[in-house]
């Protein structure tokens, strides 16, 4: 535990951190927040509250204008994410997606569809032939996926940030948006040096544990699509 001695400054820089994520931590209750603007929401940029954990949703007029019943799952723009980790945030959105829609044509089928009809499901001109070939009228947009991870020996934070966009697919009118920001994480200060024991295994056990990632994608993913009303037909 020499660091502590040799480095008072970075460890009371640490501490004040830990203290912080701590306190956000603690924070459990998940809060859904009506946007009333797409477009601004789309910007805004995530509270720095410690207490902001939220489900921030706008579902716009066209929804209930032309309820969909179908829904296609755009697969994943592979820039600056790697592939295994967009396959899982696919899999989550086609899997919760099957919860709100009758029909779901998962992100795989998409894929193959696309191949199969030499059409690209990034051209927004495609995806209008691709939703029109497969008798599908609206498309959902995984728009933005991020995977933060911070570990300092004695506290590991995880974060999943995701965005969701639902869009009609005749001409591309948007029809809901959700976005939100899960976190885990584990450690504490090392007060003494059992203290500093507990907190550093169990920083490690969360930084390496390889079931964390796929189960916090799909708490993500769950939460956002609850904002999204059920469209199925009982």
């Amino acid at each position: 535990m020499t660091w502590l001695i040799k480095s008072p400054n970075k460890f009371l820089r640490l501490s004040c951190i830990i203290s912080v994520l701590i306190a956000m931590s603690a924070c459990t209750q998940i809060r859904y927040v009506d946007h009333t603007n797409s477009k601004r929401m789309e910007k805004q940029t995530e509270d720095p509250s410690a207490f902001s954990r939220k489900v921030v949703f706008h579902l716009a007029n066209a929804f209930y204008e032309t309820p969909p019943n179908c829904v296609m799952i755009l697969p994943i723009n592979l820039k600056g994410i790697n592939k295994s980790t967009a396959h899982m945030v696919e899999d989550a959105v086609s899997r919760h997606a099957t919860n709100r829609f009758d029909k779901t044509i998962t992100s795989r089928h998409v894929k193959f569809a696309a191949r199969k009809r030499a059409l690209d499901p990034t051209h927004l001109g495609d995806r209008k032939r691709l939703g029109r070939s497969l008798r599908c009228d609206a498309q959902l947009e995984i728009k933005t996926v991020g995977v933060e991870n911070f570990y300092a020996l004695v506290w590991a934070d995880l974060s999943v940030a995701l965005q969701l966009t639902l869009v009609r697919s005749r001409d591309h009118a948007l029809l809901w948006r959700g976005k939100h920001k899960a976190r885990r994480a584990d450690g504490g200060l090392p007060l003494t040096l059992i203290g500093a024991g507990a907190s550093m295994f169990a920083a490690g056990k969360l930084a390496g544990n390889t079931d964390v990632l796929p189960s916090m994608i799909d708490d993500a993913v769950r939460r956002v699509m609850v904002s999204l009303p059920d469209m199925r037909v009982y």
